[in-house]
């Protein structure tokens, strides 16, 4: 189902739908005056170096942020954990067979850093135009505090999500199995797995 996910978003409709969703247009490069009561115009600008602390507990996450990343003409460097699975570097090494050209193959970096080795995180970090970090808050807190000035930072901490189940829906059995499976797939530590299911 992770999979699947990361398919869909990398295909190309999904990456037109996330296009124009971030930027109002399939073609970045177009400069648009996106209300005409202001004076600005809006367009397509990398921001240079991302750096991204991926979670350990979802592995789709360090896929799909490197797939933003490209599609804002940054280079990314995706910091991964010791203790983690592969599938991040496996996912992305397969994708980059297809790239015969090599033309994305410079804008992905991969990394395995133990948050323990802070010298080396330190060096990764200070490389970063934008640093993008997932966690807990102190995790969060952490990676903000080797942020340097002037850097941007997002952070992405924990997240609560709910189910709700309408009246009419009480006898479906399908919708159940399907909440259901979302909170079991990831023991509930995803942000998208409900912690709470509320009932009319």
């Amino acid at each position: 189902a992770m999979i699947e996910s990361i398919i869909s978003f990398i295909s190309k409709d999904g990456l037109e739908k996330k296009l124009i969703a971030e930027l109002g247009d399939a073609d970045p490069f177009s400069i648009d005056r996106i209300s005409m009561k202001e004076e600005h115009f809006e367009a397509w600008m990398p921001l240079g170096t991302l750096v991204h602390i991926a979670p350990t507990n979802v592995f789709t996450v360090g896929v799909l942020c490197v797939f933003e990343g490209l599609l804002s003409g940054n280079i990314n460097i995706l910091k991964t954990s010791t203790n983690q699975n592969q599938l991040p570097q496996l996912f992305l090494e397969s994708f980059l067979e297809f790239d015969t050209k090599g033309l994305l193959k410079p804008y992905i970096i991969i990394l395995e850093v133990s948050s323990k080795q802070q010298e080396l995180l330190q060096q990764i970090i200070d490389s970063a135009d934008v640093v993008s970090a997932w966690g807990s808050e102190e995790a969060i807190k952490s990676v903000q505090n080797m942020t340097p000035q002037g850097v941007r930072f997002v952070p992405w901490g924990h997240k609560i999500s709910f189910a709700y189940f309408a009246k009419e829906k009480m006898q479906d059995a399908a919708a159940m199995r399907k909440v259901a499976e979302d909170i079991c797939l990831l023991d509930q530590n995803a942000c998208s797995s409900p912690q709470d299911i509320f009932v009319e």
